[in-house]
């Protein structure tokens, strides 16, 4: 299966041996700001499109969204020592997913000398058969694929990152709906991107990333940095996702232009993938070794990873979640 992306950065991974009223919230345990995290995550904004949110504020604020390039990212290569192409961890839930929450809680990077310093990070579903495919007895071939991408790599034309959602209708093999682009067989749709700070690379352990399917009849990904949330959220691009998707891919990968982020030796990354289901309940993922993504960085991916249950953290918001490491050995 291919798999692509299009804005002007691609994706990079690493390892180690929305809003109802302007009041703020407090948790009653851990970090103050979960309360405002949670909220926001499972609170889209009024309509579709790109809007910001400070600490402790829930009250989304809209911001103009930027143009969307049609450029598509590499293509997924065999499995490797690095991390990216089919090399990775990622989340089996037991359920579908409402919204995934993607971090790396601990973690020190050094950027090496040949290294584009542009990278991306990326949160994605499954690939599954869609009705948006048509009669699977004419289209069994047919998948449908969905990513949520923050790209600082469009900092180096506008000096903004972008945040967006991307959609994909693999071996779709006619016409693409209406509003969708043609690649050979293969359709792809974005949403307009939310322009957010270019932040290094450095800075990765400071930030969160979710993406969330189906809310209020959006769908859409978030970014906070140092204090503040952005979102970039539409209607559906394929109407059924929020039914099928129930796997979860998430880390750190290289620019479109260099494909693989290098880290320097002793680079170091803990990664965090957690998931919440539309019934609430707190059933506890399964790890499984895979990835879609085209893209790698040069870290070596950990032969283990740890499942954690909701039950067993302090956090009264927290998710039940799958952590592994990646290294520079």
């Amino acid at each position: 299966m291919r798999v692509k992306s299009i804005m002007l950065a691609g994706l990079v991974s690493v390892m180690s041996f929305p809003a109802i009223s302007a009041e703020p919230l407090a948790s009653s345990e851990g970090d103050p700001k979960d309360a405002w995290r949670q909220t926001l995550r499972a609170t889209p904004p009024p309509e579709a499109g790109c809007f910001e949110a400070s600490y402790p504020s829930t009250a989304w604020e809209q911001v103009t969204c930027a143009e969307p390039s049609q450029k598509p990212l590499p293509s997924k290569r065999p499995q490797t020592k690095v991390v990216g192409g089919s090399n990775d961890w990622s989340l089996q839930a037991p359920e579908p997913i409402k919204i995934a929450v993607g971090e790396f809680p601990r973690g020190e990077v050094g950027l090496a000398p040949d290294s584009d310093p542009y990278y991306s990070l990326q949160l994605n579903t499954n690939m599954a058969y869609s009705t948006l495919c048509g009669d699977k007895k004419d289209n069994k071939d047919c998948v449908a694929w969905q990513l949520f991408v923050y790209d600082s790599g469009l900092g180096a034309l506008t000096g903004d990152g972008a945040l967006y959602v991307q959609s994909w209708l693999f071996n779709y093999n006619k016409p693409c709906p209406a509003g969708w682009n043609q690649y050979g067989g293969d359709c792809m749709k974005s949403t307009r991107p939310s322009k957010v700070p270019t932040i290094s690379v450095r800075e990765i352990t400071n930030i969160k990333m979710s993406a969330f399917l189906g809310i209020m009849g959006e769908d859409g990904v978030t970014i906070e940095y140092n204090g503040r949330m952005y979102v970039n959220s539409a209607a559906p691009n394929i109407p059924d996702m929020a039914s099928i998707w129930n796997w979860a891919e998430f880390n750190v990968f290289g620019e479109l232009y260099s494909e693989e982020i290098k880290f320097t030796k002793g680079s170091y990354l803990d990664v965090r993938l957690g998931a919440q289901y539309p019934s609430d309940q707190t059933v506890a993922p399964t790890c499984v070794r895979g990835g879609n993504i085209g893209q790698t960085n040069n870290m070596t991916l950990s032969p283990s990873c740890t499942v954690v249950p909701a039950e067993t953290q302090s956090n009264p918001y927290a998710n039940p979640y799958i952590e592994f490491s990646e290294s520079v050995l």
